[in-house]
């Protein structure tokens, strides 16, 4: 599959380690204007913020925090500049 990242806005979970961490770095090299990363603690995305400044935003969404994970699954709905969602984990609601 074959997407052009190029100039959209990204959500992407799971954000400040391993595979997220790996995504948000793939998305802004590929020309992403942002990418907001989700994750429990703000400071832990601090050195992706300093590496590529205002690009990523760090939004603060914690499974333990059932506000945070409302506003995580409207987000899509609210915001007219999210371009892709990407998800490193799976919810299930009843």
């Amino acid at each position: 599959m074959n997407y052009d990242i190029k100039d959209k806005t990204i959500l992407v979970t799971g954000a400040n380690r391993g595979i997220g961490k790996a995504i948000v770095e793939s998305f802004i090299e590929h020309g992403a204007t942002k990418v907001y990363a989700a994750v429990r603690q703000i400071n832990s995305v601090s050195l992706l913020v300093e590496q590529y400044g205002l690009r990523v935003v760090p939004i603060r969404v914690d499974l333990g925090d059932p506000q945070s994970m409302l506003l995580l699954l409207k987000l899509p709905q609210m915001c007219k500049w999210l371009s892709i969602m990407q998800e490193s984990f799976k919810l299930e609601l009843p």
